[in-house]
């Protein structure tokens, strides 16, 4: 317990001194003095036994030496006057304020050096959890940004070789009069396909009539076509496939599931027929298979 300089304890903060494990005073405070009933009560209730004092093992009020608080703060007189905290203090019941507010108690010791390490983990959790952050943001895979073409880059690079003539070759004679060199033909042309790769195949129409084939030798027979005659495909004859070659240089090869004419050739490859446009007039034997 603690009593201010120049404050007064009055007869309940006496009994709290008397019952108080610690007491620190100012050496100009008042301590009142308690009548006898009070005392004896408090004597009744075990609080001023002698001895002990403060700091004693069972905390009973008084002082190292022996001195009974109880029997220092009666009165025994109404003109008794009352006590100042110096007088505690040299009873030795009592310990001075100062030296209570220039010390410090070891709980609050304690509290002290404990206090800063909650705050020191809680900085050291923070400080990894944005170096986690940190690190996660800087591993992560971002996409690459698309890359706009320019409008004027040539969507396909010109690989034609660059020609020119050699150095001199103009002063030779009859330079002027020699034909104009044309560029060879681009990817884009027909000739070379699109830009795919694909190549357009010249129709059979366009091809150059042949004025030598073989002659069909027998009479001939009657057939649907089954596969693109390219010039060669295949042919159905009584449920059974042939393959043959398109005969007629001049007209384009039937559709699958068109009817055509086969015979035998005459040449060395008697194992591959020939097959003409149905009804020139020649004499056929017998009909494929029907549709």
């Amino acid at each position: 317990m603690e009593v201010p300089g120049g404050g007064t304890t009055g007869e309940g903060g006496t009994v709290l001194l008397v019952l108080a494990a610690r007491r620190h005073l100012a050496a100009d405070s008042v301590v009142t003095r308690l009548d006898k009933d009070t005392v004896a009560r408090l004597r009744r209730a075990g609080a001023c036994p002698n001895g002990g004092g403060e700091g004693a093992d069972d905390g009973a009020p008084g002082s190292p030496d022996g001195t009974d608080l109880c029997q220092l703060v009666r009165g025994r007189g109404d003109d008794d006057p009352d006590l100042t905290g110096r007088d505690l203090i040299d009873e030795k019941v009592a310990g001075p304020l100062a030296e209570r507010d220039a010390g410090t108690s070891p709980r609050t010791a304690e509290d002290s050096s404990s206090t800063p390490w909650p705050l020191l983990l809680t900085g050291l959790l923070l400080l990894l959890v944005l170096l986690f952050l940190l690190a996660v943001s800087r591993s992560r895979v971002r996409e690459p940004m698309p890359v706009r073409a320019d409008p004027d880059t040539p969507t396909r690079p010109d690989l034609r070789p660059a020609y020119a003539d050699p150095p001199g070759y103009e002063d030779r004679p009859g330079y002027e009069d020699r034909p104009e060199y044309e560029d060879p033909p681009r990817y884009e042309d027909a000739a070379y396909g699109d830009h795919r790769g694909h190549v357009d195949h010249p129709t059979y129409a366009d091809r150059p009539r042949r004025e030598e084939r073989a002659r069909a030798t027998g009479p001939r027979r009657r057939a649907v076509v089954r596969t693109v005659l390219h010039p060669q495909g295949y042919v159905e004859v009584d449920r059974c496939l042939h393959r043959v070659v398109w005969a007629d240089p001049d007209v384009d090869p039937p559709a699958p599931g068109s009817p055509v004419e086969i015979a035998t050739p005459g040449g060395p490859e008697p194992d591959v027929l020939l097959a003409f446009t149905p009804g020139d007039g020649r004499r056929t034997t017998g009909d494929a298979h029907a549709q």
